[in-house]
């Protein structure tokens, strides 16, 4: 599997790596970055960006755990919510595929058009084990200005679990 671009996150229960499929380049007059860091940093300042031409879909996120772990909840701030206007004027994830190492089958959850934090909910068996999460843009909220699809965070609460 490609790897994209990654970042390492601490957590109470080890060390998480968020990997994207690609990032939005700066233009060289933004001072601001737009990586896989900007998902973990509790700082809805900050986005993931994607970086392909168009609105992103089939861009991804994976995160993956140095161990095994029980997933307990993931929690998304869709879009960049930084200010209402920079929100509305970037495009957002509407519909999201999610897959868990271990699962044959993924989920697919549609997303609110909001700024404020969101639960993705987790399947009937939760807290599930898995070694990774895989988030897929499957189709996007449009922005008035850009194409350009954000994450201001994504939240995987998760504990060490035995194999």
């Amino acid at each position: 599997m490609d790897r994209g671009t990654c970042a390492k996150a601490s957590t109470p229960a080890g060390t998480d790596e968020y990997c994207v499929s690609s990032v939005l380049k700066s233009d060289g007059l933004n001072i601001y970055s737009y990586g896989p860091e900007n998902l973990f940093d509790d700082d809805t300042d900050t986005a993931w960006v994607e970086g392909v031409p168009g609105q992103g879909i089939g861009q991804w996120i994976v995160v993956a755990f140095d161990r095994i772990r029980l997933v307990k909840s993931i929690e998304i701030i869709n879009g960049y919510a930084k200010d209402h206007l920079v929100f509305q004027k970037n495009s957002r994830v509407k519909d999201i595929k999610v897959e868990f190492s271990g699962r044959d089958e993924p989920e697919y959850f549609k997303l609110k058009d909001s700024e404020t934090p969101q639960p993705v909910p987790l399947p009937d068996d939760a807290p599930l084990k898995a070694y990774w999460i895989k988030f897929t843009v499957e189709s996007v909220y449009p922005g008035t200005k850009w194409e350009d699809t954000a994450i201001s965070e994504l939240r995987v609460v998760s504990e060490l679990a035995q194999p």
